[in-house]
């Protein structure tokens, strides 16, 4: 299409008019310096591919995470939190430093609110011992930055090609915390499938079964037809999952990433030359 409406006498323009005024205005009340196009802000990388698709990452924030507490990747973390982890019977396990134990959870909330909704989850139930954690909080909060060493390279992706189209989905699980009763609600909203807001929280109020924690959120109704129980991909916000179940929903929320893409292309080119 460029090269047509080039050969017909269009000109593209590197510059737009529009925006140039706007910046004009600024600059007669403001000090300020264009220095173009975004590349990084507060931490996170903000890039684009030849396909006229955006991302952001904070893989350079997280490779930082691991050198200032001496994390090495490791594939036994392939989760946030193990299934099953028992968090709420802690009165046997030593208390920790409470200081050190906020810095690991401060550290991986930064990730957990910009680029990382498959973390919500598991640093909610974390955070919520930061008054009195023990060693098995710490062990968890340890494995939590493991995970994310591991998977530093997911990003969020804006698709060019997309329709933007805005969706939204709602989960719960019953009885999350074994001590309060209470259960976990999680959602989050995509723009053009990628998630741009997101949230997992404990209820307020204790309910008396699976469906009234559905419920509770006067939302939830809403996506329950269209993705019931696993198939949902909010279920990430809600509880801790199984290996396979937190790849399938990943691989929703952060299409496969560029170095994953690039080792299946190596893969296949040693296969065919084999």
């Amino acid at each position: 299409l460029l090269e047509h409406l080039n050969a017909i006498g269009f000109v593209q323009l590197y510059s737009d008019p529009c925006l140039d005024f706007v910046m004009k205005r600024i600059g007669d009340k403001f000090e300020f310096r264009d220095e173009g196009e975004l590349k990084k802000t507060l931490g996170i990388r903000v890039g684009s591919d030849n396909e006229g698709n955006y991302w952001i990452s904070q893989e350079d924030y997280l490779t930082r995470l691991a050198q200032k507490y001496d994390i090495t990747p490791t594939k036994r973390a392939k989760t946030p939190m193990i299934t099953g982890s028992k968090l709420d019977e802690y009165e046997e396990h030593e208390k920790v430093d409470q200081k050190a134990y906020r810095s690991i959870i401060g550290a991986a909330m930064y990730a957990a609110v910009a680029t990382r909704p498959d973390i919500c989850y598991t640093l909610s139930r974390l955070a919520s011992y930061s008054q009195d954690p023990r060693t098995i909080h710490y062990i968890a909060a340890v494995r939590l930055l493991q995970y994310l060493v591991n998977t530093k390279d997911k990003r969020i992706t804006f698709k060019a090609a997309s329709k933007p189209e805005l969706k939204a989905y709602v989960d719960a699980s019953w009885k999350t915390c074994k001590k309060t009763g209470k259960s976990y609600s999680g959602y989050f909203i995509s723009l053009s499938n990628a998630p741009v807001v997101w949230k997992s929280n404990k209820q307020k109020v204790v309910a008396m079964s699976s469906g009234e924690a559905v419920y509770c959120d006067s939302q939830a109704a809403i996506s329950i037809a269209a993705k019931p129980g696993e198939d949902n991909p909010a279920d990430i916000l809600t509880k801790a999952l199984p290996g396979p179940s937190n790849k399938k929903h990943c691989d929703f929320l952060f299409p496969i990433s560029y170095r994953e893409k690039l080792t299946i292309m190596l893969q296949g080119t040693r296969k065919r030359k084999i």
